[in-house]
């Protein structure tokens, strides 16, 4: 499933040229050098620098688009082609979960070190995120929330949820899961694509231990058919746009109780996460998350540095310290969670979600993963910055549009919004 990005606007690249121009010969020019990683690596050679995205559906590209505007996008966004516009001798194309092993055309989100078929079952176990929490937890603990299944728990509990008894059954699972988990925590979906609506692009809108499980579900139920309308059947662009457009609305967390109902629901502790200050509360009016948040792209089973972006942007100078951190957190995340796995899992990409925990807050590490989104599925990479760097990464270049812009601005290094270029992806 598509997941929703972090909503970059296309003005960002150059607001970030400005500043990148005026920074990058402070902060020097460096060459590219690829992260060493033996997947990666076969990913570049089988890329023979050759590299397209194939899914311009993603970036509002439609048959209505202007001539003029497929332009822009292709500047901002980089070479991006139909799938079914691929030849053979293409190189790779980045197709998100999807198998694609033709030739000499591949998918990079699928790694290179197994049979992309088998990769993909790995990718798909992965969508489970209970069968993703009892990973982490095994072969990399205390990087990630305790999580329960919450099926078991209404089994082990005897709760039961049907029509006439949902109320009082609901109001017992609040009190379980305290017990279970302590007093504070999250409720998400266990597996996409069993509901409408469910956990897919929540936007952060989950129930927690303060939400009156009944109530918030009467509500979603109310809204669900305009809701659905809404979508009209796309699972694309089209849910993007209704959760957009509702998840401001009272119970619209209620969603998640219908993952309940299906016996598609996770619970987990909710550990205090670092805030931005004076920020927070701004953007959780406009949507964004109050608690800081980093996407560490990861290809071949290779944290990429340079690629590390937040997941929110912010118009403030803390946003410099935000990219620079980023960069921190993928270090982590190669260490104490990509290394850790079984060897199966290590040469798939990823778009794991890195928190990190509040100042003064317990734990054995400084960062937590929120989500590991298996098969590099990110709407990050579907902004100027993910796009162009992603494109670098693999081929060891940025497009022609993207050289352009570069050399325009004097920031020679590379390409990165709002700390000056050569910081940030170099």
């Amino acid at each position: 499933m598509p997941e929703e990005s972090s909503n970059l606007s296309w003005l960002l690249p150059l607001l970030g040229a400005g500043v990148g121009g005026a920074g990058a010969l402070a902060l020097g020019r460096r060459a590219f050098k690829a992260p060493v990683g033996s997947v990666l690596e076969k990913i570049q050679q089988r890329a023979a620098g050759k590299f397209v995205r194939a899914d311009p559906e993603m970036l509002g590209i439609t048959e209505k688009t202007s001539p003029l505007m497929k332009k822009v996008k292709r500047v901002l966004y980089g070479p991006t082609v139909p799938e079914e516009a691929l030849q053979a001798g293409q190189g790779a194309v980045w197709l998100r979960d999807q198998p694609h092993d033709v030739g000499r055309v591949f998918n990079p989100a699928l790694g290179a070190g197994i049979r992309q078929d088998s990769a993909a079952t790995l990718v798909g176990k992965l969508e489970d995120k209970l069968r993703e929490a009892k990973l982490l937890q095994k072969y990399a603990p205390g990087t990630s929330p305790q999580t329960v299944d919450i099926q078991s728990l209404l089994r082990k509990h005897n709760i039961n949820l049907w029509p006439k008894n949902r109320e009082a059954g609901l109001a017992r699972l609040q009190e379980v899961l305290k017990k279970e988990l302590g007093p504070e925590h999250i409720i998400k979906t266990r597996e996409h694509g069993r509901t409408v609506g469910g956990g897919v692009m929540s936007s952060g809108v989950f129930p927690t231990e303060k939400t009156n499980l009944s109530e918030a579900f009467k509500q979603w139920q109310k809204m669900r058919p305009s809701f659905v309308k809404e979508v009209g059947g796309d699972e694309g662009l089209g849910l993007i746009n209704a959760i957009k457009k509702y998840r401001k609305q009272p119970g619209f967390e209620g969603r998640v109780i219908e993952d309940i109902l299906q016996g598609n629901a996770i619970a987990q502790t909710r550990v205090p996460l670092r805030r931005y200050g004076l920020w927070s509360p701004i953007a959780k009016r406009i949507g964004q998350s109050p608690t800081k948040e980093f996407r560490v792209h990861v290809v071949g089973g290779q944290a990429v540095p340079f690629m590390a972006m937040p997941r929110y942007f912010r118009p403030t100078p803390g946003y410099i310290k935000d990219y620079l951190e980023a960069r921190k957190a993928a270090r982590w995340a190669q260490e104490n969670v990509l290394n850790k796995l079984p060897k199966k899992y290590q040469g798939l990409s990823y778009g794991i979600d890195v928190a990190p925990l509040a100042r003064g807050a317990k734990g054995k590490h400084p960062y937590q993963v929120i989500e590991m989104n298996a098969g590099g599925s990110s709407g990050l990479l579907d902004t100027p910055i993910g796009s162009h760097n992603l494109r670098r990464l693999i081929t060891g270049r940025y497009d022609p549009a993207a050289q352009a812009a570069i050399a325009a601005t004097g920031a020679a290094g590379g390409l990165g919004l709002g700390a000056g270029a050569s910081a940030l992806t170099d």
